[in-house]
């Protein structure tokens, strides 16, 4: 049982929606509820981590059923029925966090039963409402476009139909194509090098097509389409300027609560990967704008999922870029009020690294230390940083020559060997190994003289981790408060 769907889909459902799930499942149980409600309450006990041993439907059956003949068919039963129960809560809890789409479906209701007095009033309150109260970013356009086709289509509309009402319904349309696009292009543009493919993005990023099909750019003056543009404008340039991303990102700032979730961390992220590309191109205060963009996000709860969960890369990459740029009591203040939306099973690990990122920044290598050795590296990047916090600990402690010298080999045989690495990461811990290797030569064998050539070198390199502590180690060597 621990690989049936049930069991898979159970397992995304938060807490409170587990909760919720047992309430819905008592509601639409009509037969039998008493013997259900028993199966339910054993599910929820086996949540989260519903371990194998004790989800075999012979353990269930006897558990729970022992008077049974054939229990296991019974727990079959009420698999298919809680698989069936399980889709229809997920419909319902969509529906609730789209109420747009709501009042769309309730529009179908009323035209379907014919309540057309009321249909008409509806669909008009709505039509003002979503033009001045603008929700959902691009999906407004849409839902635009849906309600005023379903008053055009509507059998009994009495007012005129003209070319000049269908053309406003198809500009909605438009729009909302544009924007979509706009948003994904500029984060294809940005990422291009990750997509093997030349002629892919050449197809996507071409987009001055589509809007001469829609009066030469006097589409892209409406409002938030108006942003998507610019944003991709900006993405397209082979040189960021630093003061307009910063004006994007204050309009962004503005606005954001008219976006829809997915595009509040879609334009987020095109904009944090703009400013990263200033900061790996030699622009230090571009990462201090990365922290003020991840507190942004972090503040009105952006990095949080559908599923109430925030990705561990985005966790650690906040993290880090906080100390980073000295923000560690934030760093740690986060990490507290965060903790809470990582993914149960990797949390205690998530938690502890994170920890011992902010004590790496404190200077408290020991700490980091004694902290990795209970970590027991689950995710893939967990074991990324890990291995980089562990090697700068050994190069900054005294008598742990030995250690350092064996964690780089470990290291690159690990970036080596493992799949689950993507290339870009490869390059990127490969280069900060080669690098934390030149600066172990200037501390113990007196390569001083090689200081600026390596500081040139790693200011042309794009792809490298912790950047920043590398040119920190630099500056003190140049200081000479090292040698």
């Amino acid at each position: 049982m621990k690989n049936s769907k049930l069991i898979v889909f159970l397992k995304t459902l938060s807490s409170t929606e587990m909760r919720e799930w047992g309430k819905y499942i008592e509601a639409n149980s009509t037969k039998n509820v008493e013997s259900t409600m028993l199966f339910f309450e054993y599910l929820q006990k086996q949540y989260p981590k519903f371990e194998e041993a004790k989800i075999e439907k012979e353990l269930i059956a006897e558990k729970l059923y022992p008077e049974e003949k054939n229990g296991v068919k019974k727990i079959d039963n009420l698999i298919y029925k809680f698989w069936s129960i399980l889709e229809n809560y997920l419909v319902m809890k969509e529906i609730e966090n789209q109420p747009r789409q709501k009042e769309l479906f309730l529009l179908d209701a009323l035209k379907y039963r014919k309540l057309d007095k009321y249909f008409f009033k509806k669909a008009d309150e709505l039509e003002k409402e979503w033009t001045e109260n603008i929700k959902d970013g691009a999906e407004n356009y849409l839902n635009l476009y849906k309600l005023k086709m379903g008053k055009l289509t509507h059998s009994n509309f009495k007012e005129k139909k003209n070319v000049d009402e269908l053309r406003k319904a198809e500009r909605d349309l438009e729009k909302h194509y544009l924007s979509s696009r706009f948003i994904m292009n500029a984060g294809t543009v940005i990422t291009k090098e990750q997509i093997i493919d030349k002629q892919v993005v050449r197809r996507i990023i071409d987009i001055d097509k589509l809007i001469e099909l829609v009066d030469q750019k006097e589409i892209c003056k409406d409002g938030f389409l108006k942003y998507y543009y610019e944003v991709y404008e900006e993405s397209v340039k082979e040189k960021f300027e630093i003061k307009k991303l910063k004006s994007k990102i204050i309009t962004y700032k503005n606005y954001y609560q008219s976006l829809s979730n997915s595009e509040k961390i879609d334009v987020s992220n095109i904009l944090l990967i703009c400013l990263l590309k200033h900061y790996n191109n030699g622009n230090l205060e571009a990462l201090n704008e990365i922290h003020e963009l991840n507190k942004f996000m972090a503040e009105k709860k952006i990095l949080i999922g559908k599923n109430y969960t925030i990705e561990i890369p985005n966790f650690h990459s906040i993290v880090n870029i906080a100390c980073a740029v000295g923000k560690t009591e934030w760093a740690i203040s986060f990490v507290d009020n965060y903790k809470k939306y990582l993914k149960t099973e990797y949390k205690e690990d998530v938690v502890s690294i994170a920890k011992s990122s902010i004590y790496m920044r404190e200077k408290k290598y020991e700490k980091v230390l004694q902290n990795l050795a209970q970590v027991k590296f689950q995710y893939i990047t967990d074991q990324l940083i890990s291995r980089t916090l562990l090697l700068i600990s050994y190069f900054e402690l005294d008598n742990y020559e030995v250690m350092f010298i064996n964690k780089t080999k470990s290291f690159r045989l690990f970036l080596l060997r493992n799949k689950e690495i993507s290339d870009k990461s490869r390059k990127s811990f490969n280069n900060f190994i080669k690098y934390i290797n030149k600066l172990y030569d200037i501390k113990y064998k007196n390569g001083s003289h090689k200081i600026k050539l390596i500081k040139k070198e790693i200011e042309k390199e794009n792809e490298i981790v912790y950047k920043s502590w590398l040119f920190e180690k630099i500056n003190e060597y140049e200081k000479g408060s090292r040698l």
